[in-house]
């Protein structure tokens, strides 16, 4: 990629990046920015499991601003972030299409974002395939006279495009599985006696369950479904459990299938 943008040539006659790439590109962009922005706040939401205890003002406020962050700084390298890179456009100056706008204006141009389809309507209007932030900005999307080749742009896409449901699983089942009812669910299953019975010594158990955690005012309820390899036999446990405010969490079921 530094190859590619370290030397750009000159085009006599510089060609305005199409509807369709720069909407490829933003959702390349977009799909990544959610999945780091994900894979940071949902630890901290399934953290929470009393949603009275939730501190909304400083959830809404921290995403905001890791979306500022993200959104803001894409074009940072260069005028080209990874989506602009995978089409092939990037961002230059309206007057001067051989120069680079600065981080300044890259990051307003992209703030204007939160605008939405609004800016899709704008960008289908304009003769220069301009959205509200280039007018803003004084910026116009170009295609890139050098990219990289074909393969290498349509794996980094691949790679990009699966990252957000890995990092939705991963993030949903290690939140639910670190949580304080999956610690009490276990607690109880070793101090069950049919089950230690039928298991013998515990070796492991499930570290990522068939679960579910649910709140509703103060209460909340959990239910688990914990395979558990022991020393005799392996079995699953099944185990309801409740809690009201901020009292331990009492078992209501554990049923265990060999």
């Amino acid at each position: 990629m530094n190859e590619i943008l370290d030397d750009l040539d000159q085009q006599d006659e510089p060609i305005l990046a199409s509807p369709l790439k720069r909407l490829v590109g933003f959702m390349i962009d977009h799909i990544l920015n959610i999945s780091i922005l994900m894979s940071a706040v949902m630890p901290f939401v399934f953290s929470i499991e009393n949603e009275d205890e939730f501190p909304i003002g400083w959830f809404i406020t921290l995403f905001l601003l890791g979306f500022s962050v993200l959104y803001g700084l894409r074009d940072s390298f260069k005028g080209v972030s990874l989506g602009k890179w995978v089409v092939g456009t990037m961002v230059r100056d309206q007057y001067d299409y051989t120069s680079i706008p600065s981080t300044g204006r890259l990051f307003i141009r992209n703030l204007l974002l939160i605008l939405g389809w609004i800016e899709g309507v704008i960008l289908m209007l304009d003769r220069q395939r301009r959205r509200a932030g280039d007018m803003v900005a004084k910026t116009v999307v170009l295609d890139n006279p050098i990219k990289a080749k074909l393969g290498k742009r349509i794996l980094v896409a691949v790679v990009v495009i699966a990252l957000l449901p890995v990092v939705i699983l991963g993030t949903t089942f290690q939140g639910l599985s670190g949580s304080n009812a999956y610690e009490a669910a276990q607690e109880a299953i070793r101090n069950d006696g049919e089950v230690m019975e039928l298991v013998g010594e515990i070796e492991s158990m499930s570290k990522y369950p068939n679960s579910s955690i649910r709140t509703s005012g103060f209460h909340a309820y959990a239910e688990f479904e914990v395979g558990v390899d022991g020393s005799k036999q392996d079995v699953v446990v099944e185990i309801k459990l409740h809690r009201d405010g901020d009292s331990p969490w009492v078992v209501d079921e554990l049923t265990h299938i060999p």
